[in-house]
C-alpha cells in the first residue's frame, strides 16, 4: 500500500466521492486539473 506524504492538516475537498480505483490517501485536486486542461487545450493548439 502506498505511503501517505501529505501532512496531516492538508485540505481535502468537502464533498469528493473518491472511485473505487483510487487509494484511500488520494484526493481531488482542481488546481491541478486546470492545470491540466491548460496544457491539453495549448497542445491542440500547436498541432493545428
Amino acid at each position: 500500500m502506498a505511503k501517505e506524504t501529505r501532512s496531516k492538516d492538508y485540505p481535502k475537498l468537502k464533498n469528493y466521492q473518491p472511485s473505487r480505483f483510487m487509494l484511500p490517501a488520494s484526493h481531488y485536486d482542481k488546481a491541478i486539473d486546470g492545470i491540466i486542461a491548460s496544457i491539453m487545450t495549448l497542445n491542440r493548439c500547436l498541432r493545428n
